[in-house]
C-alpha cells in the first residue's frame, strides 16, 4: 500500500514538473519573439491575426494541450485503480501518434518561419524561435516517455494490489511469470547467438562483401543524381532555341554516362552479394551435413529423413537468403536516404 502511494506521488510530481517546464519554456521563448525580450510579445501574439508563417502562439497552445493530455494520464493512473493499466495501454498508441505528429510540426513550422519568398513571407527568425521549436520537439518525446512511465506505474500498483489480496495464488503466478520471463530471455539470447554465428559466416566472405558494398555505394550515388540530371535534360529541351543544342547534347551525354554506370554498378552489386551468399549457403550446408554424419544411430531413429532433408535444403537457404535480402536493402536505402538528404540540402536547405 505504501509503495503504491509512493508511486502515485512520483507520478504527480513528474507531471507537475513536466507541465511547469513545458509552459515555462513556451512562454519564455515567445517573449523572445522580437528584436528584444519583452512580456508584451506574448500578449501581442494573441491580439494579432494568426498567420502560420509569422505567429508562434500555436506552440503555447500545443503546450497547453500536451499538459492536459499528460495530466489526464496522471489522473487515470491515480484514480482508476484496477482499470488504469488497461486504459493507459489502450491510449498509449494515441500518445505515440501525438508524439510523432507534434515532432513533425516542429520542422514544418521552422520552414514556414524562415520562408522569405515575398513581402508576406519575411523569413525573419527571432532569438526565441529556435528554442521554441526545439522545446516542442523535446517535450513531445518526453510526454510519450512520461505516459509509458504512468503505464508502468499502474501495472506495478496493480501487481502489488493483487499480491496483497491473494498472496499465495499470486506467489505461484509470480513463479510462472518468472519462468516465462526467463524463457523469453533465453529465447532472445539464443536468437542473438544465431545472428552472431551467421555474421561469422559473412566474415569469412569479406572480400565479396566488400565488393558488394563498394558497388552498392556507387549504385546508390548514381541513383541519387539521376532525377536531378533528368530535370537538366528537360530544362535544356525547353530552353533550347534554333540550332543551339549544345547544352542539350551535353546533358544527354552526362545522363547516358550516369545511367550506364548505374546499370553496371547494380549488376556487379547483385552478383557480388549473390555469390557471397551462395558460398555462405554452401558452408552452412556442409557444416550441417558434417554434424549429421557424426550423429549416433539413435538420432536418426528419432528424426525423420524428410525432416533432416528439409533442414539441409530449405532451412539453410532461408537463413542465407534472409541475410542477403536484409543487408542489401538496408544498406541501399540508408545510402540513398542519406545521400538524397545531403544533395537536396546542398541545392536548397529548405
Amino acid at each position: 500500500f505504501e509503495n503504491g502511494k509512493r508511486n502515485q506521488f512520483g507520478c504527480v510530481l513528474w507531471t507537475f514538473l513536466f507541465v511547469l517546464a513545458d509552459l515555462a519554456a513556451s512562454f519564455g521563448s515567445i517573449c523572445f519573439h522580437g528584436s528584444s525580450p519583452s512580456v508584451g510579445h506574448f500578449s501581442d501574439q494573441f491580439r494579432a491575426p494568426y498567420l502560420f508563417n509569422r505567429s508562434v502562439f500555436d506552440f503555447f497552445v500545443i503546450s497547453v494541450l500536451r499538459s492536459f493530455f499528460i495530466s489526464l494520464g496522471c489522473a487515470i493512473c491515480i484514480f482508476k485503480n484496477a482499470q488504469a493499466p488497461r486504459t493507459l495501454a489502450q491510449l498509449s498508441q494515441a500518445s505515440f501518434g501525438l508524439c510523432i505528429l507534434l515532432c513533425s510540426f516542429s520542422p514544418t513550422k521552422f520552414l514556414a518561419l524562415s520562408d522569405n519568398s515575398g513581402p508576406d513571407h519575411p523569413g525573419t527568425l527571432f532569438p526565441g524561435d529556435i528554442p521554441l521549436i526545439l522545446a516542442n520537439f523535446i517535450f513531445s518525446i518526453t510526454a510519450h516517455r512520461l505516459w509509458l512511465f504512468f503505464l508502468h506505474t499502474a501495472q506495478k500498483n496493480e501487481y502489488e494490489r493483487m499480491e496483497e489480496e491473494e498472496e499465495e495464488e499470486e506467489e505461484e503466478e509470480g513463479n510462472e511469470r518468472i519462468e516465462t520471463r526467463n524463457g523469453a530471455v533465453k529465447g532472445n539470447v539464443r536468437t542473438f547467438v544465431i545472428i552472431l554465428r551467421l555474421l561469422q559466416y559473412c566474415r569469412n566472405e569479406w572480400f565479396w562483401h566488400l565488393s558488394g558494398f563498394t558497388w552498392l555505394f556507387i549504385y546508390s550515388l548514381t541513383r541519387i543524381f539521376i532525377p536531378y540530371f533528368t530535370g537538366q535534360v528537360i530544362a535544356s529541351v525547353v530552353s533550347s532555341s534554333g540550332e543551339e543544342y549544345a547544352s542539350l547534347i551535353s546533358s544527354v551525354k552526362l545522363m547516358l554516362f550516369i545511367s550506364v554506370i548505374s546499370a553496371m554498378a547494380g549488376g556487379l552489386r547483385g552478383g557480388s552479394f549473390e555469390y557471397a551468399y551462395s558460398r555462405i549457403n554452401r558452408a552452412i550446408r556442409y557444416n550441417l551435413f558434417a554434424s549429421l554424419v557424426r550423429q549416433e544411430v539413435a538420432f536418426f531413429d528419432n528424426h525423420k529423413t524428410g525432416e533432416i532433408t528439409s533442414r539441409l535444403t530449405a532451412d539453410t537457404t532461408t537463413m542465407s537468403d534472409t541475410i542477403a535480402l536484409n543487408v542489401n536493402i538496408f544498406l541501399r536505402n540508408t545510402v540513398q536516404m542519406g545521400g538524397s538528404m545531403l544533395f537536396m540540402m546542398t541545392l536548397c536547405w529548405r
